[in-house]
């Protein structure tokens, strides 16, 4: 089976993030750079045949493996380095999966790089059955397993597109099954550490100190500063001036940059 990690496209607009940022696959969410703990959780699964399709800051992923001394293949899709995200999804989605599909005859998934994946999640798609299996949080499908024998029309897909096009693609087969995902199989979140680590400095809150906090004394720290709180699967979300992680922030390797609007 080989794994697909389409990472070629930069990140969309509005989520508090600087200009120019790196792939949002190297951002930090619990601790730990979201691809390297899908390539470690594939992996502990017997899953080796991995393969990143760069683009967009290739450069940053590319020093990333070969620091880390990941073994995965790396694709090339440098038409994304420019892509745009309009009506439907990603202009260049599609051309990504076809650059990850290229030699390959067998059974896939394909991840998006971003996702923060769990080794129920993906024990979930192995075990099932069927020869196409869409795996969903309550905030959209995110992770895909398809049948070598989808391949070949899989690979004509054109067109704008990302989830809900392969979403579609899936539908159409009889063999399709849609998985409602327990709690923190996969899971879709706001804000990266980062994101958290500037607001938390912003606010003249120590992380260290943060991260030892109860959730209790979290929100009243953050209601004695007078900031907005949100939760989510009880993570605390910060929003300062209306705006999450607007201000400062620090890439994979330490270095400070502007966040923007």
């Amino acid at each position: 089976m080989k794994v697909i990690i389409p990472a070629a496209g930069p990140i969309a607009p509005g989520y508090g993030f600087p200009r120019n940022p790196k792939p949002i696959c190297l951002y930090h969410y619990k601790g730990e750079i979201l691809l390297e703990r899908q390539i470690r959780i594939f992996q502990s699964v017997g899953l080796n045949d991995i393969r990143i399709v760069v683009g967009y800051r290739k450069e940053l992923i590319e020093n990333f493996i070969r620091e880390k001394g990941l073994n995965v293949e790396l694709a090339e899709n440098l038409a994304a380095a420019k892509d745009a995200y309009v009506a439907g999804g990603w202009a260049t989605f599609l051309v990504s999966l076809r650059k990850g599909l290229e030699g390959v005859d067998d059974d896939v998934i394909i991840i998006m790089s971003d996702v923060y994946l769990t080794l129920e999640g993906i024990k979930t798609l192995l075990e099932d059955k069927h020869k196409c299996v869409t795996l969903r949080d309550n905030h959209g499908p995110h992770v895909f397993k398809i049948a070598r024998e989808f391949l070949p029309e899989f690979r004509q897909l054109t067109g704008i597109g990302h989830s809900p096009r392969l979403c579609a693609f899936c539908r159409e087969k009889e063999e399709t099954i849609y998985k409602a995902q327990r709690e923190h199989d996969i899971d879709y979140y706001r804000q990266t550490d980062e994101q958290r680590m500037w607001a938390t400095s912003h606010l003249g809150i120590d992380w260290t100190h943060w991260c030892g906090l109860s959730s209790d004394e979290k929100k009243q720290l953050l209601r004695s500063k007078g900031i907005k709180i949100e939760i989510y699967y009880d993570e605390f979300l910060i929003k300062i001036d209306g705006y999450y992680g607007l201000g400062k922030n620090y890439d994979v390797y330490g270095v400070e940059f502007d966040v923007e609007k």
